[in-house]
């Protein structure tokens, strides 16, 4: 009896152990290359969670900060408008200024096909040759 009874718990743990259990639930594993899904603290004001850190994305990135340093409130007290619920922009779109206040820009002949950065929203205005700096 003791036997069968042991010789029964050993089969009954080998079926347990290989019958399908249904997995958690969760993401895909992205690419080095790619963004998240998921938002950075549940918050689309900051983005994707996890940024791209490989590939021409992940280059522009290298060193970059969220926040710039600030604590997330401090961030978005200072350069999100709740109200309009919009970004604060800097004055003139944030180039570099002139003594006289004007901005630093020039114009530049793209060669047949050379690439570009575009950057902004999907109705993003500001190009620059691929890999300059801003």
């Amino acid at each position: 009896m003791r036997w069968s009874r042991r010789v029964a718990a050993v089969v009954a743990s080998a079926v347990l152990a290989f019958v399908a259990v249904p997995a958690v639930a969760q993401a895909a594993p992205i690419s080095p290359r790619e963004c998240s899904a998921e938002l950075y603290q549940g918050d689309r004001r900051l983005g994707p969670e996890v940024l791209p850190r490989t590939g021409s994305v992940g280059f522009q990135l290298f060193g970059y900060s969220r926040t710039g340093w600030h604590s997330q409130a401090d961030f978005l007290g200072k350069f999100y408008d709740s109200t309009a619920n919009s970004w604060r922009y800097p004055p003139q779109d944030g180039y570099v200024l002139k003594f006289d206040g004007t901005p630093l820009k020039w114009e530049q002949t793209l060669v047949r096909g050379q690439r570009i950065d575009r950057y902004g929203s999907e109705y993003g205005a500001f190009l620059a040759p691929e890999g300059l700096p801003y």
